[in-house]
């Protein structure tokens, strides 16, 4: 055999020996698969093992799903009806190394263009109102916030796990004829090893607008909440708030109607 071979590819003659000691297999070495859970209802997801992921992360809980599922799909507006999708990565002890859901919906194509561009686009679509719009995939929708994906980056497969996100992404946008795919949920400029990673799978980095949150919430009227303000933010709360309380209505109504809360 090591005739034959060496006569093939003209090269010296040679002799395979085989080792007697003890040898591991470089399959066994490789980490094991991982494991995707695929969905197109935030029915089918355990509700426990979601919130306890994404509990405290934004409006992306297991019953806010259900909310949004509710009121986007099976719409008769092209804009108004979305597609679902659910993805949870495990490895093979079971444990989640990434969990998403992401949308498939209309967007405006100019939507990271200036100010001007924008203007000059909405007055075109007083005409035609879905003027320069196309669909995009896009991680959590259009009605979320806060973050939109759990990545353990602390699992040695995270990486692997992210490609597995991006190959159903990219799926999807073949499947439904998007346009686009849309990350979200990244901060900036935080993490280099995981925008270098975005950006081997063909992803470029566009700045959203900052996000905020507001965690205390313990202040019981304005004049305490303006006391913990500093000396700027509390003129500027002067000036630009309270000066305009008469044009607020404020409306407190813990038992609304299902008519009330569609309006």
């Amino acid at each position: 055999t090591e005739a034959r071979i060496s006569k093939i590819l003209n090269i010296p003659d040679f002799s395979l020996s085989r080792s007697t000691g003890s040898q591991t297999s470089l399959l066994n070495q490789q980490p094991a698969e991982l494991q995707e859970d695929y969905a197109t209802t935030i029915d089918e997801i355990n509700a426990v093992e979601w919130d306890q992921i994404f509990a405290g992360r934004g409006n992306v809980t297991h019953s806010c799903l259900q909310l949004l599922e509710k009121n986007f799909t099976q719409q008769s507006q092209p804009e108004n009806q979305w597609d679902f999708f659910y993805i949870v990565v495990r490895d093979a002890s079971q444990k989640i190394v990434l969990a998403t859901f992401y949308t498939c919906a209309l967007t405006k194509d100019d939507m990271f263009s200036s100010a001007y561009v924008s203007r000059h686009v909405e007055k075109l679509r007083q005409q035609n109102p879905y003027y320069l719009t196309s669909k995009a995939v896009m991680l959590g929708s259009l009605m979320s916030s806060g973050e939109q994906i759990y990545l353990d980056r602390d699992h040695p497969q995270w990486k692997q796990a992210l490609g597995l996100l991006v190959d159903e992404l990219q799926k999807t946008v073949k499947d439904k004829q998007a346009a686009q795919i849309l990350l979200r949920g990244f901060p900036e400029g935080d993490d280099e090893d995981l925008k270098d990673t975005l950006l081997d799978l063909g992803f470029s980095e566009q700045r959203l607008p900052d996000v905020c949150l507001v965690k205390d919430l313990s202040w019981q009227d304005h004049q305490e909440y303006v006391k913990r303000l500093g000396r700027k933010y509390r003129n500027n709360f002067r000036k630009e708030i309270l000066a305009h309380t008469d044009e607020f209505d404020v409306v407190t109504a813990p038992n609304m109607s299902a008519a009330e809360i569609q309006h």
